[in-house]
């Protein structure tokens, strides 16, 4: 009998699932994920992090048990980001195992986060400790990278980002499997826009491609 590999997925608002002409996501639509060849025998949970990154992530990951999954990816997009995840809010809705905030697809479980952070960008003045931000957001990436290593995970990143001046964009991890990056630009996505239904289905075409590598 073959055993069953569990597979996470951390993303911002582009592993939300799918969004109309108006921007405006589909509820229970599927995501990029959905159409990528490599999971769909997995058991996948998808933790959607609207407006959040790499910081986020990190934390995630501090909250939950990273080492009941074999395999994690990382979906990454325009860096620093500051916000963060209300612990005590996503704690509690744990206990319900995110009822409230999850739609399931076949064998995935995607959980919008979208109402459990806390945005910083508010408080703070970008120009004035953008280095700052950055720095915090190399930090993460590279905590990110520490536990997937230490807990022996089979690890993926991606870049959903085409933003060159980015000064993550150059980001080479280390420990993470490179996918592919300027997936934006690959589909012709309209920024500040999000993925369509037919877009989320060309990322995965493309994703599977990059896959076949490893």
């Amino acid at each position: 009998m073959d055993i069953i590999k569990k597979t996470l997925i951390l993303g911002c608002s582009f592993a939300v699932g799918s969004y109309d002409e108006s921007d405006n996501v589909i509820e229970n639509s599927p995501g990029w994920y959905n159409f990528v060849d490599a999971l769909k025998d997995d058991l996948v949970t998808v933790f959607a992090c609207p407006g959040m990154g790499f910081l986020a992530y990190a934390q995630i990951l501090t909250l939950i048990k990273p080492e009941a999954f074999d395999k994690i990816i990382i979906q990454g997009t325009q860096e620093p980001r500051p916000n963060v995840i209300n612990e005590k809010s996503f704690e509690f809705t744990k206990r319900t195992n995110f009822i409230n905030d999850k739609h399931n697809i076949d064998n995935f479980d995607i959980i919008n986060l979208i109402h459990h952070g806390i945005n910083n960008e508010h408080h703070v003045e970008k120009n004035l400790v953008f280095n700052v931000c950055t720095m915090t957001s190399l930090w993460a990436f590279n905590f990110i990278e520490s536990v997937c290593k230490d807990h022996n995970l089979e690890g993926y990143y991606l870049s959903i980002s085409d933003d060159k001046t980015n000064t993550l964009y150059k980001q080479e991890p280390r420990y993470l499997k490179m996918l592919t990056r300027d997936l934006y630009q690959k589909v012709n996505v309209e920024y500040p826009k999000h993925q369509t239904l037919e877009q989320n289905k060309q990322m995965g075409s493309i994703i599977n491609d990059h896959f076949k590598r490893y």
